[in-house]
C-alpha cells in the first residue's frame, strides 16, 4: 500500500513537472511513439489530455509534411546518439503554423539509446520582428543607395549643408516625380 502511495506521488510530481514547463514537452520511445506529453503539447495538437497521445506517432496528430520531418529528426539523433537545436514549423490544432525552437536529444538507458526527449517554445513573434527589422535594413539600404546616386548624378557629393540638401531634395524631387514639403515630408 505504502509502495502504490509512492508511486502515485512520484506520478503526480512528474506530471506537474511536466505541464509546469511553458512550453511543448515530450518523451518518445525508440519507434517513435509518445510515452509522455504535457498539457501544452496535447493542446495544441487538438487533444483534451496528455494520456490521448500516449502510443502514437507524429504521422498520427500532426500533417504529414511535418511528420515526416520530425521522425527524419529522431531517426537521425537515435543513430547518431546527439542531440538537435532547430527552427521548425509546428501546426496547432485549427490554426496556422508558427514557428518554433526545437531541442531534441537521444534518451539513455545505461549504455543504450532508449528514445528521443524534447521541448519546443513558440518564437513566431521573434521571427516576425527578425523579417520586420531585416524589411527595414534593406529599404534603408536602398534609400542611401538612391540618395548616393542622386547625390553623385547632381555633382553634389560631399556637400553636406543645408543648401545643398535642399539642392539633393529639389532634384531627387524631380528625378522622382514627388512633391517635398519644405519640412521634409513626402506627400
Amino acid at each position: 500500500k505504502q509502495a502504490e502511495e509512492k508511486l502515485h506521488a512520484y506520478l503526480g510530481y512528474q506530471r506537474a513537472l511536466l505541464d509546469n514547463f511553458p512550453f511543448l514537452v515530450w518523451l518518445k520511445d525508440e519507434e517513435n511513439r509518445f510515452l509522455a506529453v504535457n498539457a501544452l503539447f496535447a493542446r495544441t495538437c487538438g487533444f483534451d489530455a496528455p494520456e490521448a497521445l500516449i502510443g502514437k506517432t507524429d504521422l498520427e496528430i500532426w500533417p504529414a509534411d511535418l511528420a515526416e520531418t520530425y521522425q527524419a529528426d529522431d531517426r537521425e539523433i537515435l543513430a547518431s546518439g546527439e542531440s538537435k537545436h532547430v527552427e521548425e514549423m509546428i501546426e496547432q490544432a485549427s490554426q496556422p503554423r508558427r514557428w518554433f525552437e526545437t531541442y531534441k536529444s537521444p534518451v539513455r538507458v545505461g549504455d543504450r539509446i532508449v528514445g528521443t526527449v524534447g521541448y519546443a517554445r513558440d518564437i513566431t513573434e521573434r521571427k516576425q520582428a527578425e523579417e520586420i527589422i531585416r524589411g527595414s535594413a534593406e529599404r534603408a539600404q536602398r534609400q542611401r543607395t538612391a540618395v548616393v546616386r542622386l547625390t553623385a548624378g547632381a555633382g553634389m557629393a560631399g556637400e553636406a549643408t543645408p543648401e545643398g540638401f535642399q539642392r539633393l531634395t529639389e532634384t531627387a524631387s524631380e528625378a522622382l516625380g514627388q512633391a517635398i514639403s519644405d519640412k521634409g515630408k513626402t506627400i
